[in-house]
């Protein structure tokens, strides 16, 4: 799958984010299964339809003008996430780096801050690969990474602790991060699920984040990346 759009940072995202914090409150986190640190909500679209769709056409409209482009998105998902830091005493350390990752099967992904007084180093990383890996390497990285994620931070042994310093040295090494995008309350990144990234968890308490995942968008617009290609330079 290529890069169809372009990865964007857009500060303010919500009118009125307070209220959304308000239906945060009122929402069951679960404990991850393997696929993601921390704990989420059911996707939105189950819990409150109308939020879920309008926070979608939002962030479309970033990209296609929605009053005269006839579009339609499919196989979407959006939850609020949790995410406590691996190592409290030290919010710089390792441990509090994400795993270098690429959503599989997603056109459009994103992430909304949602922390009043957040640590600015607790955002979002782009990275460019530097070495192509074996996709058995690749197969087993994620074994490894669904052992850890599924148990509860709290409950982490010294042992598991230190095999997942591990995978994170192992996950990381061959990619080099090209863009740094801050935590910021209410600010929005989103990116070409290709686009390979990952999440920053320097903090003390919990990073609160809106996440979406879109996987088909169709239109008779082309993305804007196909329409910059259109252009040529002269």
């Amino acid at each position: 799958m290529d890069n169809l759009f372009p990865v964007s940072v857009i500060d303010n995202f919500f009118d009125n984010p307070d209220k959304v914090l308000n239906l945060v409150n009122r929402l069951k986190f679960t404990q991850s299964k393997g696929f993601y640190p921390g704990k989420r909500t059911r996707s939105l679209h189950l819990l409150n339809y109308d939020f879920y769709h309008s926070v979608i056409c939002k962030v479309l409209s970033l990209f296609y003008d929605l009053k005269s482009t006839n579009i339609r998105y499919e196989d979407s998902s959006m939850h609020f996430q949790k995410i406590k830091p691996f190592n409290k005493k030290q919010i710089n350390h390792m441990l509090n780096k994400g795993l270098v990752h690429q959503d599989d099967s997603v056109l459009l992904a994103g992430v909304i801050y949602l922390d009043k007084k957040p640590n600015l180093n607790s955002g979002t990383s782009i990275y460019m690969k530097t070495k192509v890996r074996p996709r058995q390497y690749n197969d087993k990285l994620s074994l490894r990474k669904k052992e850890i994620y599924k148990i509860n931070q709290d409950k982490l042994t010294k042992k598991e602790i230190i095999k997942y310093q591990k995978l994170i040295e192992d996950c990381n090494q061959d990619f080099t991060e090209v863009i740094k995008v801050n935590n910021v309350y209410n600010r929005l990144i989103v990116y070409p699920g290709t686009s390979f990234h990952a999440g920053n968890y320097e903090v003390t308490e919990e990073r609160l984040s809106l996440v979406f995942f879109i996987r088909k968008i169709k239109s008779i617009t082309k993305p804007p990346i196909l329409r910059k290609n259109l252009i040529n330079e002269r």
